[in-house]
């Protein structure tokens, strides 16, 4: 078992700290975080963050932000892995009452998020494969995504990666990381696309490193899917 605990400070808008950590999620303010993870009898493991901050916008003013972030992996056996992972974070913002100046303000809530992910992989033999469930809600919006990705060695260096992806739901920004070649991670915003099929092909290793990408990309609003091929080459000396 292993227990971690951190507290960060700050005056004015510039934490005391040289970088800010970033469990505690703000740069100025004040705020603590605590961070633990005990393994189970096998291969399972649990890890718990619990942090709050304490920042001052310049539109909103005062904020407060608590974050509760679960995770629990483990193996099934050699080769195949799981993860379960369940994250809430609230913010809140203290309101005076015009009224009653003098008596403690009411803390309003502002946005309410919550994200759940659950993940199977698979490392065993030369083809590696994922399969990923992943779903947000904001307040009382809620968007969900179901994603499979699968890689092969093809030889000197070479891999070939393909997967494909589809989400639900209400207009969330729900964000996922797609890595379609060896070395290159692409960021995907879902509140505003459906699905996903993509092809990669590249070589990750050596001097010359260099990858393209086919992606054809659905619209949430329907209409004709989107195409975009993307190629990088990389010479190292």
């Amino acid at each position: 078992m292993q227990i971690e605990g951190l507290v960060s400070l700050a005056t004015g808008a510039t934490s005391i700290l040289a970088a800010p950590p970033m469990i505690l999620g703000t740069r100025g303010g004040d705020g603590w975080a605590l961070r633990g993870w005990v393994r189970l009898e096998g291969s399972t493991r649990i890890a718990l963050l619990v942090s709050r901050a304490r920042r001052r916008d310049q539109r909103d003013g005062l904020q407060h932000t608590m974050l509760v972030d679960t995770r629990v992996d483990g193996r099934l056996e050699p080769g195949l892995q799981w993860e379960l992972a369940w994250r809430v974070s609230d913010k809140a913002r203290p309101v005076w009452q015009d009224a009653t100046p003098w008596l403690p303000p009411d803390m309003v809530r502002g946005i309410r998020r919550r994200a759940l992910s659950a993940q199977l992989r698979s490392r065993r033999g030369p083809v590696t494969w994922r399969l990923e469930l992943r779903t947000l809600a904001v307040d009382d919006r809620r968007r969900s995504l179901l994603a499979a990705a699968v890689a092969t060695p093809l030889g000197h260096a070479l891999e070939l990666r393909g997967g494909l992806a589809h989400a639900w739901g209400g207009a969330v920004d729900l964000i996922s990381v797609l890595v379609p070649v060896p070395g290159r991670v692409l960021a995907r915003h879902w509140g505003a696309w459906q699905g996903e099929t993509w092809l990669g092909w590249g070589r990750g290793r050596g001097s010359l490193r260099w990858s393209a990408s086919l992606h054809l990309r659905r619209p949430a609003t329907g209409g004709a899917p989107v195409p975009a091929l993307r190629m990088e080459a990389i010479l190292s000396l």
